[in-house]
């Protein structure tokens, strides 16, 4: 068995070093096609940029992107945080993907939107196509309402089924910490990734915050009581920050990472953003876990949530969520101990006339 462990160290040792070998070009090759997706110019450069890369036939029409840099994102989006501006960004450069050429505003039209509505759903998923359709349809509206655009949309965006709510157990999280423990490598930037990861589970554990809002987490956030604040403007919404209290293992893990980083972030990535998810899915695969698009770091988060509603607490409150109905949807049932009509109810079929049945 000792043996057979210390094979499997050597192999898992050996995919780390060729993984770092092959992140650079990984990393180059996700860059340029982010750039290709979403143009970052400045809002008074955004439509000339545009625009010199179209025909000519249509150089004299405004962008969606445009108008999204000089009208939108400063009148609607003040306060929000750039990842919303990043989440609309690709909707209207997937939009133009599909048509070939960047995306005008006189491309608002129901039939056209649809029809790519449609592509998404196809190729994608129908609850990403039904985001990038809520992203194009509020770009449409205020153009519609600010006269710079087509009139109102009467389309709606398609209703994604809402898939049932799953949660990690206990082993499944001890099996993902425990491979954690046994990275051996460490980052480009001198951090060993045991440690980066292990911190960063171990507080999306401790919180149940979503991890866009811990990757942009500051030392100077964390007291030396052991608490931490995720600020407003790090939170989805952007209008209320957040207390937690972290546990004596990630404060543990954050001291030992502490020496390692010279800068204000926690969690300093010094690779492309895209290779982040990429480098965690293979700690699940290597872990035994399921690597999907439902148990990336948004699984830890309704496992929080379940686990804390087990215990008596609020999970609604926890996730800070407007409504109870929302929560609902990060509850894993099978782990919350809650009455189901097969414990409460008639054991059916086991009437009167069952037992004469079994008896005769």
């Amino acid at each position: 068995m000792a043996d057979r462990e210390i094979l499997i160290a050597m192999v898992r040792g050996a995919e780390e070093r060729l993984l770092d070998q092959m992140e650079k070009a990984i990393s180059q090759i996700m860059r340029h096609a982010q750039q290709q997706e979403l143009p970052q110019v400045p809002a008074e450069m955004a439509d000339k940029a545009l625009i010199a890369t179209l025909p000519l036939e249509y150089k004299s029409q405004p962008t969606i992107w445009g108008m999204f840099c000089s009208k939108y994102r400063p009148q609607r989006l003040t306060g929000k945080s750039p990842e919303t501006t990043r989440m609309y960004g690709l909707s209207v450069a997937m939009f133009g993907r599909w048509l070939g050429r960047p995306a005008l505003l006189s491309d608002l039209t129901d039939e056209r939107v649809s029809q790519f509505i449609a592509w998404r759903a196809e190729n994608r998923t129908l609850a990403t196509a039904g985001k990038d359709a809520q992203q194009l349809l509020a770009l449409w509206r205020f153009a519609a309402l600010s006269r710079l655009g087509p009139d109102a949309p009467t389309i709606r965006p398609p209703d994604a089924p809402v898939p049932v709510p799953d949660a990690w157990t206990e082993d499944d999280v001890a099996k993902l910490v425990k491979h954690i423990h046994t990275l051996s490598t460490t980052m480009r930037n001198g951090v060993p990734f045991k440690l980066f990861w292990g911190a960063i589970v171990s507080i999306a554990l401790d919180t149940g915050e979503r991890v866009g809002a811990i990757q942009k987490l500051t030392w100077d956030r964390i007291d030396s009581a052991g608490w931490l604040v995720v600020p407003a403007e790090s939170r989805k919404g952007g209008k209320h920050g957040k207390r937690f209290k972290l546990s004596d293992n990630t404060r543990e893990l954050l001291s030992k990472l502490r020496k390692h980083c010279d800068g204000e972030t926690v969690f300093e990535w010094p690779y492309h953003h895209t290779y982040f998810w990429k480098r965690y899915g293979w700690l699940l695969e290597a872990a035994g876990l399921p690597n999907e698009r439902r148990t990336k770091f948004h699984k830890i988060r309704r496992t929080v949530a379940t686990h804390f509603e087990a215990a008596g607490g609020d999970a609604t409150e926890l996730l800070g969520h407007s409504a109870r109905a929302v929560t609902r949807r990060y509850i894993d049932e099978r782990q919350v101990s809650r009455p189901q009509p097969a414990d409460i109810g008639p054991q059916w079929g086991k009437g009167k006339g069952r037992e004469q049945d079994d008896a005769a």
